[in-house]
């Protein structure tokens, strides 16, 4: 690829977009003739403890083909073939837990551990950037469940320790918490069934996060948010139901993604940043034969 100063649309004015636009350069054109292979496994058990409790463990690995993620940067070697270890990237990863059903809760508890490679590419503020890393996490998740009567209740948290284990390109980064990624994320539903043999319901879910870092440089933190997401659903007759949801109720700002890593002094102090939806409303009728 070549970017600067071309006249891509011919009319023999170099206009402003074509300053910085990419192009193939086919002045200096090269095969691409490579292959690649890799394993993919998951092997796992399960123990039980006793009737409604048990032990379990996995342990997987899997990858994804690069494919033309490599046709950019330094790659592809002159005689086509990609650079060894790049064809592919590789996620290995640990499970253990333990799980109990009871009459009226579940519980199910998972701790993990993955190491994950990436080749990849990054449309950065200050440019298209190559990425050639690692990254290990180990974490646990907890999942359950309890009715009580007519009382419904389902959550589950996560707790993450990430980290750029191996950065060949920029090693400044090796140590941090790789970009967007909470500590913990979370999620409950709330519901409860009312009228003849609970043909109603009524409930509120919830989705939250704590903060993270915007980018891979661990300067710019975006805070963390929950959003609530009211809902009713009415039978109104046999096979006919009216549901009203409305989701983010309060109309939470929750940033998702910040584009910039820091702010810097003495400039507009502007960050390019992504939210979660605003408050909407729906009314759904719906009916079933």
């Amino acid at each position: 690829m070549q970017s600067t100063n071309l006249d891509v649309d011919n009319n023999g004015t170099i206009e402003g977009p074509e300053t910085s636009v990419s192009v193939v350069d086919n002045a200096n054109r090269l095969p691409v003739n490579y292959d690649f292979d890799y394993v993919s496994y998951s092997f796992g058990g399960n123990y039980m403890l006793a009737e409604n409790q048990s032990l379990f463990a996995r342990y997987s690995r899997g990858g994804r083909a690069n494919a033309d993620r490599l046709l950019f940067g330094a790659n592809i070697l002159p005689s086509g073939a990609a650079v060894s270890g790049l064809s592919a990237d590789m996620v290995n990863q640990a499970e253990v837990g333990y799980k109990r059903r009871g009459t009226n809760h579940t519980f199910y508890a998972t701790g993990f551990y993955a190491l994950t490679s990436e080749q990849n590419w990054d449309f950065a503020p200050a440019g298209i950037r190559q990425i050639q890393r690692e990254y290990t996490a180990y974490g646990l998740e907890l999942e359950g469940s309890y009715t009580l009567s007519k009382f419904n209740f389902n959550g589950s948290v996560t707790w993450t320790k990430a980290e750029i284990s191996k950065d060949v390109i920029n090693p400044a980064v090796e140590g941090n918490t790789p970009r967007r990624q909470a500590d913990f994320i979370y999620n409950a539903i709330a519901a409860y069934k009312f009228g003849a043999d609970g043909k109603h319901n009524v409930g509120v879910s919830f989705i939250g996060t704590t903060k993270s870092f915007a980018q891979d440089n661990n300067e710019l933190v975006m805070p963390g948010y929950v959003y609530f997401n009211p809902f009713v659903n009415i039978e109104l007759t046999k096979g006919l139901t009216a549901s009203l949801n409305v989701n983010n109720v309060f109309d939470t700002i929750g940033i998702t993604e910040v584009e910039e890593g820091s702010i810097v002094e003495n400039t507009d102090n502007i960050v390019r940043a992504r939210s979660i939806n605003g408050r909407t409303t729906s009314l759904t009728l719906s009916y079933r034969f």
